[in-house]
C-alpha cells in the first residue's frame, strides 16, 4: 500500500548484449535499485530513519539508467526521513531534487513548504 507505483520492466536487446551480459547487468542494476528503495521505505515506515536514509543514498548511487521508478520518489522519501529527524536543510535539499526531477510531485512541494515553516 505504501510503495510507489513502478513502471513495467521490459527489456529488449540484441543477442550481442545478451552474450556480453550487458542485458543481465542492466536488469541486475534495476533489481538492486528497487530492492534498496523498498528497504528504505520499509525502514522509513518503521521509523528506522538513519538506515532508511542510508538505503536511499545507496539506491541513488546506482549510476546506470533506472527506468522502473523515478529517482524523484527516492529523494522525496529521503527528504521525509530528514524532516522527521529535524535535519531541515537536508530535507529541503532533497525536496528540491525531487521537484527538479519531477515537477508534478505535489507532495514534495507541500512537504518542502512545511519544512521551510519548521
Amino acid at each position: 500500500k505504501e510503495l510507489p507505483k513502478i513502471k513495467r520492466l521490459e527489456k529488449t536487446a540484441d543477442v550481442s548484449e545478451l552474450k556480453s551480459f550487458k542485458l543481465q547487468t542492466s536488469v541486475s542494476n534495476e533489481m538492486i535499485y528497487l530492492s534498496l528503495v523498498t528497504i528504505g521505505i520499509i525502514r522509513y515506515k518503521a521509523s528506522d530513519l538513519d538506515k532508511a536514509i542510508a538505503s536511499f543514498n545507496d539506491a541513488l548511487k546506482i549510476k546506470k539508467s533506472v527506468l522502473t521508478l523515478d529517482k524523484s520518489i527516492v529523494y522525496f522519501y529521503k527528504g521525509n526521513a530528514y524532516a522527521q529527524k529535524k535535519y531541515y536543510n537536508s530535507a529541503i535539499a532533497d525536496y528540491n531534487q525531487a521537484v527538479n526531477l519531477d515537477s508534478s510531485l505535489i507532495n514534495a512541494y507541500y512537504n518542502r513548504a512545511l519544512t521551510y515553516y519548521y
